[in-house]
């Protein structure tokens, strides 16, 4: 995965070649399961979120948009860490497009908890919402193997994952065709 972060690419090669190499039927499952989640490429499921007014917020609704999606978890510091980094390195290369967003999610169990943690993880240049995620975490968190704070997904205009496995703001930039 670690691929992913400096050479996106690679890790589509490396899945492909994976594809040839693996002959036992339980690395062949785990494979096509990592695919499911991993591939640049797949279509990802839609997400329901609530905004602070209450209203709904889906992934379907920001088609046409490319959008880096932080799903940050209260008490992270490495979200707080990638926080930084969106409002220095990245915000400043989009603020002025239109056709990208940040989507900043905070997974908490109680809608009174993610508002408490609101004004720390996210920035009012960002979309917020929040997930209700129980302790057992949703469907699409469980689908995506999501175990981790935080998560980026860098998703294009049609809903396809471009990476999962970036967190650094020059790769992120360089995935959306924008030099910092």
């Amino acid at each position: 995965f670690v691929f992913g972060e400096t050479h996106p690419s690679i890790l589509t090669e490396c899945l492909a070649l994976a594809d040839q190499v693996v002959t036992t039927n339980s690395l062949k499952i785990r494979l096509k399961k990592i695919k499911e989640y991993i591939e640049p490429g797949i279509v990802i499921e839609n997400l329901r979120t609530i905004t602070e007014s209450g209203d709904s917020l889906s992934l379907s609704d920001l088609r046409g948009r490319k959008i880096i999606l932080d799903l940050w978890g209260p008490g992270c510091t490495a979200c707080l860490d990638f926080k930084n980094d969106l409002v220095e390195h990245i915000l400043p290369n989009i603020k002025s497009r239109k056709d990208i967003i940040i989507w900043s999610i905070g997974g908490t169990s109680e809608k009174k908890l993610w508002q408490r943690y609101l004004p720390t993880y996210s920035h009012r240049d960002f979309t917020s919402t929040w997930l209700q995620t129980p302790s057992s975490g949703t469907e699409w968190e469980k689908k995506y193997n999501i175990s981790y704070s935080p998560f980026i997904m860098l998703i294009d205009e049609e809903g396809k994952l471009i990476s999962s496995t970036v967190r650094r703001p020059d790769t992120i930039l360089k995935l959306f065709g924008i030099a910092e």
